[in-house]
């Protein structure tokens, strides 16, 4: 009897084998190493559905495939099976280090459209109801996988081949933040009807295959954080219902292609932190709606295209860290606009007051680290909505604008340092909560006189004053300045400021950085200073001031 069973098995994983090497080259099923061998070996020796070959080869190649895609990604890498231990081969079997975190019921008896569970109590840690995959069970053929859904699951080896054969996944694949190694295999170009493929922050490395684009219907394509090498391929013209393409922080070089401009209906569009070179590609007149768009961290040279300002559904422009140079563009149309960030490039000529037209939605602006020059712009106050303005690090003179900016209540950062800004400190005036979120405020590094106002009382929501480096500030400490109760970093060095600290700067209770040093100041430091919690660094070198306190902290008075 024993010898009619073993006969049977012996049967039928021959029948097995002959349907799986239609599908899978055998000499890859013979290696005893592979997941396909392990998988192969399961469906034939060990699954309890036993589904046959010859009337459902189908189901069987469906199932073989998901089971190779767990094998070939970590899934029960900690242990062999009970076919795998009586494998008539005396030859040892390799497999992958690091096992799944939850194996969402593979390789159990239910069908495979069953290899899934729900993931917490509501959307789950990952952002999903439910992990595994999936079937559509509305669909002319419910028992068709439709979708894999396995982020932050551990997963690590490479993606297999074999992925290609479940035809029917249309609705997405997602295998982000996992530990993937290797290349997207070439068989996903038989996934026709894939609409989104999600494997950010894997290990994938090689080069991005261009089959890949032959899937007409894909509309959103997440590849950033990998390791991915070589060009954007031109192919990706053929995507031409792309939406989202994210392949920030990656290793991809050469130029953007020009083909990127048949992709009409792309939405968002991020290509940043690689080795990108040659210019910006007109984009504008084709992209008509784009809403994000960032190029920044490449080494992108030449100016901005004008024909950006054709976006006129553009909400986010992030070109920073590259080598650009030229005028900024007429930015009047982006009536969206809400990021402008453009830092760390050779820009040149004018802030455009454009950028501030009435009624703009701008909330981000970073044009530092430029070579630009002139006034700022005096309508600074129509951005309403601004809440960072970084513009430092250029060559702009005359006045800082503050008076002008009274409007701006949502700022919370103020960068003008590393300019040719003159003339006194001058805040608003008036009964009105002026900068009553502002958080940031650094002027150092200008050519500022006179005295720090008394309005600047009036931050209370200020926790980083600068106003270093600036020559000619001169005057007494305000009173004032200590009733800033969120101040944590207060850098005055390097002016020519006088007078005496008052008592009253230990009810900055907050503060953990104080530079006054290269100053005329003088007097006693009060001994209060001594107790204050928080204060780490500390510096009075280069005035006239004297410490009677004995602690060690107070070496660094």
């Amino acid at each position: 009897e024993s010898s009619g069973i073993m006969e049977d098995g012996a049967n039928r994983h021959r029948s097995v084998m002959d349907l799986l090497e239609t599908v899978t080259p055998p000499e890859v099923l013979a290696d005893k190493s592979s997941p396909q061998h392990r998988a192969m070996t399961w469906i034939a020796l060990m699954d309890a559905r036993r589904i046959d070959p010859a009337s459902d080869p189908d189901g069987l190649v469906q199932r073989y495939a998901a089971a190779t895609l767990f094998f070939a990604t970590g899934g029960g890498a900690a242990e062999s099976t009970e076919a795998e231990a009586n494998d008539d081969s005396s030859e040892s079997v390799a497999f992958s280090p690091t096992p799944w975190v939850r194996d969402f019921g593979f390789l159990a008896f239910e069908h495979e459209c069953e290899w899934n569970a729900k993931v917490g109590g509501g959307t789950g840690e990952v952002g999903y109801t439910a992990m595994g995959v999936f079937c559509d069970n509305e669909s002319d053929d419910p028992f068709k996988i439709d979708q894999i859904i396995l982020p932050m699951n551990g997963l690590s080896g490479t993606i297999p081949e074999e992925l290609g054969l479940l035809s029917n996944v249309y609705n997405a694949i997602l295998f982000s933040n996992n530990e993937l190694g290797g290349s997207i295999p070439e068989s996903i170009k038989n996934l026709a009807g894939l609409r989104t493929l999600d494997i950010n922050d894997c290990q994938l490395s090689s080069s991005i295959p261009e089959n890949l684009f032959a899937l007409e219907r894909l509309e959103n394509l997440w590849l950033h954080d990998n390791s991915l090498t070589s060009t954007i391929p031109p192919r990706i013209s053929e995507a031409k219902a792309l939406r989202t393409l994210s392949l920030s922080n990656n290793y991809l070089t050469s130029t953007l292609p020009q083909e990127l401009t048949r992709l009409s209906k792309l939405d968002t569009m991020l290509i940043e932190s690689n080795h990108l070179t040659g210019t910006i590609p007109e984009l504008g007149s084709s992209l008509k709606q784009l809403r994000t768009l960032s190029l920044a961290n490449n080494s992108l040279r030449g100016t901005i295209p004008v024909d950006i300002a054709g976006m006129e559904m553009l909400e986010s422009l992030s070109l920073q860290n590259n080598a650009l140079t030229g005028p900024i563009f007429y930015i009047r149309p982006l009536t969206q606009l809400k990021v402008l960030s453009l830092s760390n490039n050779q820009l040149t000529g004018l802030l455009p007051k454009g950028i501030f037209f009435e009624g703009t939605k701008l909330e981000y602006l970073a044009v530092g680290h430029n070579k630009l020059r002139g006034p700022l712009p005096s309508n600074l106050g129509n951005a309403a909505e601004l809440k960072e303005l970084h513009v430092n690090d250029n060559d702009f003179i005359g006045a800082v604008p503050l008076e002008n900016m009274a409007p701006l209540g949502a700022l919370q950062v103020a960068r003008f340092q590393g300019n040719k800004l003159s003339g006194s400190i001058s805040l608003p005036s008036g009964n009105g909560n002026f900068f009553g979120n502002l958080r940031v405020l650094d002027l150092s590094r200008n050519d500022l006189t006179s005295s720090i106002p008394s309005g600047v009382g009036s931050l209370t929501s200020l926790t980083d004053l600068y106003l270093d480096y600036n020559g000619g500030l001169t005057g007494t400490l305000p009173r004032e300045l200590y009733e800033i109760d969120q101040l944590r970093i207060l850098h005055l060095n390097n002016n020519r400021l006088k007078g005496t600290i008052a008592t009253d700067i230990t009810k900055l209770t907050l503060l953990t950085v104080i530079n006054l040093a290269d100053n005329y100041l003088s007097g006693l430091l009060p001994a209060q200073m001594d107790l204050m919690p928080d204060l780490t660094h500390v510096a009075f070198d280069e005035n006239q001031v004297r410490s009677t306190c004995s602690n060690g902290q107070c070496s660094l008075f």
